[in-house]
């Protein structure tokens, strides 16, 4: 069946395609001859050969060198034979079929309705299916109940049947949790100081903001008014109850066993620290404190409840005077070629060293005591990897190690000779159409590197003196500085390398990882259509920081 099924598709497929293949003299198509079931039985076995034998690419199971030849799999079949039955290996006739019957089925058990789909008008989404999770603060979800209307089932040994909706959902979450010594934090939709109460029962702090209106506040914390400056704390079975300027129908509420009743009052001095962080945004806390005469807590104090909060300068490329406009062409030209966006090779090398690249504020050890780790770093035995990698749409090119340092020379011999190699499983129509990319370096901008992308690529690559001209200092606007060199570094670098060997292995492997995401790779190259219009918006100039 596979046989006959074979050889009519490719019947069929040269029949549509006649035309178009005489036309090209050299075309593997033209050779393509009726396979029998000998042959299938001999493919499918090769199949399965290459994936217990498992090489980077096709070419390399059949190439002839003598470090890379695998002498059983050229000698049984040729690589030009087997690509052609890997293009028309058919198991099924579905001429007749409709183009959506695969997924068919699922599209028509989505149409029908959904009784139990949530309509609420304050959410961005307004429409979906409710669901009430449970998270720590590393994001990890411990558990969830996805919420189906009315005949939702909520239970566990410590709830009672008059419970509110909320208390049943908050204690059935941590039911596993509780009596481990943790504090949960909630919204106004779930505190109550019957919850609470409860839930310290079960060694459970617990921190939320809770309506003023609701069932078992105290009737005394309705009675309080509040002006700018004092903070009215009561206190209720243990509970501490803290009515404060904001909302006026939410009060903060805090159930712990350590805290005690006590009273807040601001130092008259904040209104002066108030004047001076106007003046001076950028002045530290320290600084302030003791240019005012109060305490560094009273200062942070101050900006909690001015609801302020430290943000950091972004750090971004220098960009000369001239630099503007051409980054303004360039995204006038990708705007209006939103086609290409799919098929433009963007390019770029980068050098991974034995230090690496380690942001301090990532890197923690939590522990009850100070375990005294340290980060050796400035090795006195120093090596590195110089590596080009591509992008090309949702597709992961190379990475290629250079030997050597990048000249001109060793560039251009490596797109002559590497780089065909590197593109051989990218389809022969996305090859023909396909735009080149790289920056304005040095060895990009021999004369024997344009030549040769002037006859390769006419009138189809970008870079320094190209057709298509790429603005200098421009790392915002190529994926692999804005995306993958930062994503393949923290895959590389998150533990110790010990030698050049682990730094390249290590290099492969996370590439293998990226490729293994291409939605992430589609995603970043898609986002270069957003931020060439922030980039027009800025008339040419930084961008990355309103993203």
């Amino acid at each position: 069946m596979i046989v006959n099924e074979t050889n009519r598709y490719a019947e069929c497929f040269l029949a549509n395609q006649k035309e178009k293949i005489l036309t090209q003299k050299k075309s593997r198509f033209q050779k393509w001859v009726p396979t029998t079931s000998n042959e299938i039985r001999v493919f499918l076995g090769l199949l399965m050969l290459m994936g217990i034998i498992q090489k980077r690419n096709l070419r390399m199971y059949f190439s002839r060198k003598h470090m890379l030849e695998t002498p059983f799999i050229p000698n049984v079949m040729s690589e030009e034979r087997f690509s052609l039955l890997t293009r028309y290996l058919h198991f099924l006739d579905n001429s007749n079929d409709p183009k959506l019957y695969k997924i068919l089925p699922v599209s028509e058990y989505l149409k029908n309705g959904l009784s139990w789909k949530q309509y609420i008008p304050m959410k961005a989404s307004r429409f979906g299916i409710k669901i009430f999770e449970l998270c720590d603060s590393a994001g990890y979800l411990w558990n969830f109940i996805i919420y189906s209307g009315s005949g939702t089932k909520l239970g566990c040994e410590i709830t009672k049947d008059r419970d509110l909706f909320s208390t049943k959902v908050v204690l059935s979450l941590c039911e596993k949790l509780l009596d481990s010594g943790r504090c949960v934090y909630m919204d106004n939709f779930y505190s109550s100081p019957n919850l609470f109460q409860r839930l310290v029962q079960r060694t459970t702090d617990a921190v939320g903001k809770v309506k003023i209106t609701r069932k078992g506040m105290p009737i005394d914390l309705k009675k309080f008014t509040i002006n700018l400056v004092n903070k009215i704390i009561a206190k209720s079975h243990g509970q501490n109850l803290e009515k404060r300027k904001g909302r006026p129908s939410d009060t903060d509420m805090e159930c712990t066993r350590l805290m005690g009743q006590h009273s807040i009052q601001e130092n008259p001095k904040t209104e002066t620290y108030k004047v001076g962080r106007r003046r001076s945004p950028r002045l530290s806390t320290r600084r302030m404190a003791s240019r005012i005469g109060v305490s560094r807590m009273q200062v942070w104090r101050t900006l909690h409840d001015e609801d302020l909060y430290p943000y950091h300068d972004q750090r971004v490329q220098h960009l000369e005077p001239g630099d503007h406009a051409q980054r303004m062409d360039f995204c006038h030209w990708i705007k209006a070629h939103p086609e290409l966006l799919s098929v433009i090779l963007f390019s770029d090398e980068a050098s991974f060293t034995r230090d690496g690249v380690n942001n301090l504020r990532n890197i923690h050890t939590w522990s009850h005591n100070n375990p005294h780790e340290i980060m050796e770093t400035k090795f006195q035995k120093r090596f590195s990897v110089n590596v080009w990698c591509g992008v090309l749409g949702n597709r992961l090119i190379g990475p290629f190690v250079f030997h050597n340092n990048l000249t001109g020379n060793t560039y251009g011999a490596f797109l002559r000779n590497e780089l065909p190699c590197l593109l051989e499983d990218i389809p022969l129509t996305i090859r023909r159409k396909m735009y080149f990319q790289h920056d304005g370096a040095p060895p990009h901008y021999t004369q024997h590197v344009r030549h040769y992308l002037d006859e390769s690529f006419p009138n189809r690559w970008i870079g320094r003196g190209g057709p298509i001209a790429w603005p200098p200092r421009s790392p915002d606007l190529t994926p692999l500085d804005y995306y993958l060199w930062g994503h393949m570094k923290t895959l590389v670098y998150e533990t110790k390398v010990d030698s050049r060997e682990a730094l390249r292995n290590r290099i492969f492997a996370a590439a293998e990882h990226i490729r293994h995401h291409s939605g992430n790779i589609a995603s970043a190259t898609q986002s270069l259509m957003m931020r060439a219009e922030n980039c027009i918006a800025a008339g040419g100039g930084h961008f990355e920081q309103l993203l």
